[in-house]
C-alpha cells in the first residue's frame, strides 16, 4: 500500500500544540492512524502526554537516532524531544538507519529510539547490526506488541527500556536519559578496558624482559593489569638486584604502585642507598601520602599494601641479602641439590605500621644454586588444591614448556608469579634438581603419617602425571618409612623437635630424590651388616630402615642415619 502523506495544516495544528503542551492524543490518534502502513500491528498513538516531565537532560544535549517509519509519529517525537533540547537525527527504515551511521559515526549518538515494525526489517534486526557495529549504544524500543520473547531478545541486544505505544512523554525522557547515560558507561569502561589492556601488555612485556639466562620465569596474570611484578637489573659487574612486588588490588592502580616502587627501588638502590632505607621510604610514602590522599579523594578507607621481596646478589663475595616483608619466603636451593627458607615470614607489608619492621638475613652462594620467588597467589592455588606451591609451580613451568596451559588455572583467584633465580656458578649440573615437596613435621605427628602420605602423592601426580604406578608406590613407601623412623628414633616423639622432608626431580636424569632429615645422633651399627643379618633371622629393629634400602635404587646415610637420601628412577 502506498503510504499518504500528512496534510501540511495537521502538521501545522501539531507543532502549535506542542507548544502549547496541551494535545490530546486520543484526538489526534484517530487521524494519524488513517496515514499509516498497514503491515504490523495496527497503529497507536505515539505520544501520551501528561504533565510535564520533572527530569531531562540538562548537562548537555544528547544526540538520538530516531527510527520510525510514519511520518506523523517521526515528527511527533522529533518536536517533542526538540522541545526538551535533544538533537533528533531521523530514519525512516534500517537502511537509513545504517546510512546515518556510516555518514556521521555510531559514536555520533547516544541513543538510539526504533520503532519495532519497520518497512524493510524489524526493529530487532537493526538492533542485532547495531550491536555488531557499535556495541556501547544503548537503545529504547516502541512496539505495540506484549511479547516477552520480544522483550528478552530486545534486553539482550542492548536495549534498556521496552516502551508500548502510546508512550507516556515523561517515561521516554527518563528512558531516553538513562539509555544515554548507560552509553556513556560503556564507552567509558570500553576506553578503560583498552587502557588495562595496553598497560597489561607493556607489564607483561617488562616481566619477560627479565628472562635472562640468570632467571628462569612463570607468569600468568588473572586480570589484564595487577600489582604482581618482577624485576632484575645490575648494580655494577659483580652486584645484581631482583624485587618482587605484589600489591593489594587486581586494577591499574596497583599497576602504578607496583611500577612506581620499581622505579624507586632501582633509581635509590643504583645510589648506594641500603635496601633497609628504600623499604621504610616506600613505607612512609603510602602511609603519609599516598593512602591520605586516597581516603581523601573517594573516601576510601582500605589501604593499599604492597608485599616485597628482594635480593642483593654479590658474586664477588659469594653472598645474597634477602629482605621479606609480607611476601612467601623465598627458597633457596644449594648446589646439592638440598633446599631451605630463607629465614621466616618477615615483616608486614609494606603500607600497614609507620614503624615496620624490615627483616635481612644474608646467606652463602658458594657453588651457586637457584633462589625461588613467588607471589600469594601461587601459595592461594596450591592451598585450594592440597599441594604446595613448589609442586604447582614445577608443573606450571612444565606446562610453559610444552605449551600447555595448566586446567587448574581456571581456579585462580589472584595473578601468579614466580621465578627461578640462577645464582652466579661453574657447574652447569647444578640447578637441575628442583624441589616440588619442602615440609617439616612436629615430632608427635605420627599418627598423621598416612594423610601426609595422601599429600606426598598429590603433589607427585601434579608435578610428574607420567611418573608410573610402580615408582610412586616405592617412594610412598620408602619415603613413610624414613619419616616414621625419623618422628620415632630422631624426635622421639616430642612435638617441639621437627623432621625436614623434601622430594626433589632431577629434570636433566629424570630421577626423584628424597631427604629425610631429623635433629638426632643418629644409629651406631653398621646398617649393611644388619641387613645381612635380617636376611638369616628374624629380627623385628629397623625393619623399615631396611625396607628403604630394598626399594631405592640409591641410599646415602650422613650423620649416623639422622639424614637419609633416596634416589627413585623413573
Amino acid at each position: 500500500m502506498e503510504k499518504r502523506l500528512a496534510p501540511a495544516f495537521l502538521i501545522d495544528r501539531l507543532k502549535a500544540n506542542l507548544r502549547r503542551f496541551s494535545f490530546s492524543s486520543e484526538r489526534l490518534g484517530g487521524r494519524y492512524r488513517a496515514a499509516a502502513l498497514s503491515h504490523g500491528p495496527v497503529r497507536k498513538p505515539i505520544l501520551q502526554m501528561s504533565s510535564a516531565p520533572e527530569t531531562a537532560s540538562t548537562n548537555r544535549t544528547r544526540r538520538v537516532l530516531v527510527v520510525e517509519d510514519d511520518a506523523i509519529n517521526l515528527t511527533v517525537l522529533r518536536l517533542a524531544l526538540e522541545k526538551w533540547g535533544y538533537q533528533i537525527s531521523p530514519a525512516h527504515d534500517v537502511k537509513g538507519a545504517q546510512d546515518k551511521f556510516r555518514h556521521v559515526g555510531a559514536d555520533h549518538f547516544d541513543c538510539v529510539i526504533s520503532d519495532y515494525w519497520l518497512p524493510d526489517q524489524t526493529g530487532l534486526d537493526f538492533l542485532k547490526w547495531l550491536k555488531i557495529e557499535e556495541p556501547s549504544l544503548a537503545s529504547v524500543m516502541l512496539t505495540t506488541d506484549n511479547d516477552r520473547s520480544l522483550i528478552t531478545e530486545s534486553l539482550r541486544l542492548g536495549v534498556v527500556d521496552f516502551l508500548e505505544k502510546p508512550v507516556n512523554i515523561q517515561k521516554l525522557l527518563v528512558a531516553i536519559d538513562t539509555a544515554s547515560l548507560q552509553t556513556a558507561r560503556r564507552r567509558h569502561l570500553q576506553k578503560s578496558e583498552s587502557a588495562v589492556e595496553g598497560l597489561g601488555r607493556i607489564q607483561r612485556w617488562m616481566v619477560r624482559t627479565v628472562e635472562t639466562q640468570l632467571i628462569e620465569l612463570c607468569f600468568h596474570p588473572k586480570f589484564e593489569a595487577g600489582g604482581d611484578f618482577l624485576g632484575r637489573f645490575q648494580i655494577n659487574s659483580h652486584i645484581f638486584c631482583c624485587l618482587l612486588t605484589d600489591v593489594s588490588g587486581h586494577d591499574p592502580q596497583a599497576a602504578y604502585i607496583s611500577s612506581y616502587f620499581h622505579g624507586i627501588f632501582r633509581g635509590m638502590s643504583l645510589q648506594g642507598s641500603p635496601l633497609k632505607d628504600i623499604f621504610r621510604s616506600f613505607n612512609q610514602f603510602l602511609l603519609k601520602e599516598w593512602n591520605q590522599e586516597e581516603k581523601l579523594r573517594q573516601g576510601n578507607t582500605a589501604s593499599t599494601s604492597v608485599a616485597a621481596v628482594a635480593l642483593l646478589v654479590d658474586s664477588d663475595q659469594h653472598t645474597v641479602s634477602v629482605l621479606t616483608n609480607g611476601a612467601p619466603v623465598p627458597v633457596q636451593v644449594q648446589p646439592d641439590g638440598r633446599a631451605k627458607l630463607m629465614g621466616e615470614m618477615g615483616g608486614p607489608p609494606l603500607g600497614w605500621f609507620p614503624d615496620i619492621e624490615i627483616c635481612t638475613t644474608q646467606y652463602s652462594t658458594d657453588g651457586g644454586g637457584t633462589i625461588y620467588l613467588w607471589t600469594d597467589g601461587l601459595g592461594d592455588l596450591a592451598d585450594t588444591f592440597g599441594v604446595h606451591p613448589l609442586s604447582l609451580a614445577f608443573a606450571l613451568q612444565e606446562g610453559d614448556r610444552n605449551g600447555a596451559k595448566l586446567p587448574m588455572l581456571k581456579s585462580a583467584n589472584d595473578d601468579i608469579l614466580f621465578a627461578a633465580v640462577l645464582l652466579p656458578e661453574n657447574d652447569p649440573g647444578v640447578g637441575l634438581l628442583q624441589p616440588i615437596i619442602l615440609e617439616m613435621y612436629s615430632g608427635n605427628q605420627t599418627p598423621e603419617i598416612d594423610e601426609i602420605a595422601a599429600g606426598w602423592e598429590r603433589n607427585f601426580r601434579l608435578a610428574i602425571p607420567n611418573m608410573g604406578d610402580a615408582a610412586e608406590h616405592d617412594i610412598l613407601l620408602a619415603s613413610r618409612e624414613a619419616v616414621l623412623n625419623a618422628l620415632k628414633h630422631g624426635c622421639q616423639g616430642r612435638a617441639e623437635k621437627t623432621v625436614r622432608f623434601q622430594a626433589s626431580y632431577h629434570r636433566l636424569d629424570h630421577f626423584i630424590r628424597i631427604w629425610v632429615e631429623d635433629p638426632g645422633p643418629g644409629h651406631d651399627f653398621d646398617v649393611n651388616a644388619h641387613a645381612r643379618e635380617m636376611a638369616h633371622s628374624l629380627i623385628d629393629e629397623h625393619r623399615g630402615l631396611i625396607c628403604i634400602m630394598h626399594l631405592a635404587r640409591k641410599v646415602q646415610f650422613e650423620r649416623g642415619g639422622a639424614t637419609v637420601i633416596l634416589d627413585f628412577p623413573l
